[in-house]
């Protein structure tokens, strides 16, 4: 798949009834968008549905273009269910995402994803989230590029979840591949 002259990604279906889903965010230079499905050798190249959908400017601000979702996780996540809009007003896919050393933390509290930034992350997201069992450990995400010079964007978002006692904080530290962020 192609964006105007420039390589997106590759598509591979294994067997007929299996779908995939790809994302990309793009600021156009121009006022319309080329999407070109190229022939690998491999069959002929189709297409099931093609969606654009607004962002507000500001929302992922990049130096390098256009972004491909790698992950959109929802840590924590109580039910289990993957969520898009109406809960997401950009019509994001968030994924369920557990692990079994951490916990899940909920709250019936308002939490305010939405309004106070441009990202406008779900609540339902927000209010969830995810400690280590152990208060010592820490708490990692892993993936393995398959092009070790592709730069990555990450995105996190926080939201405290429960009520602190009087002079009480939480801190922690965030890092990349071993260096403090």
């Amino acid at each position: 798949m192609h964006l105007g002259p420039n390589f997106w990604d590759t598509v591979t279906l294994t067997s007929v009834s299996s779908s995939t889903f790809k994302e990309l965010i793009h600021i156009p230079s121009l006022s319309y968008i080329q999407v070109c499905l190229i022939s690998t050798g491999s069959g002929i190249p189709f297409i099931s549905a093609l969606e654009l959908r607004p962002l507000i400017n500001t929302t992922y601000v990049t130096k390098s273009g256009s972004l491909a979702l790698t992950n959109r996780l929802d840590v924590a996540s109580t039910s289990n269910q993957s969520y898009r809009y109406n809960y997401d007003v950009f019509d994001r896919l968030w994924i369920p995402f557990n692990k079994a050393a951490w916990t899940q933390l909920s709250t019936s509290l308002t939490v305010d994803g939405q309004n106070h930034n441009d990202y406008q992350v779900p609540t339902v997201v927000m209010k969830t989230a995810s400690t280590p069992i152990n208060a010592n450990a820490s708490m990692d995400f892993f993936w393995e590029p398959s092009d070790k010079t592709t730069q990555y964007y990450v995105y996190m978002h926080f939201a405290e979840l429960q009520q602190l006692k009087a002079n009480h904080f939480r801190s922690f530290n965030i890092t990349l591949n071993g260096a403090l962020m």
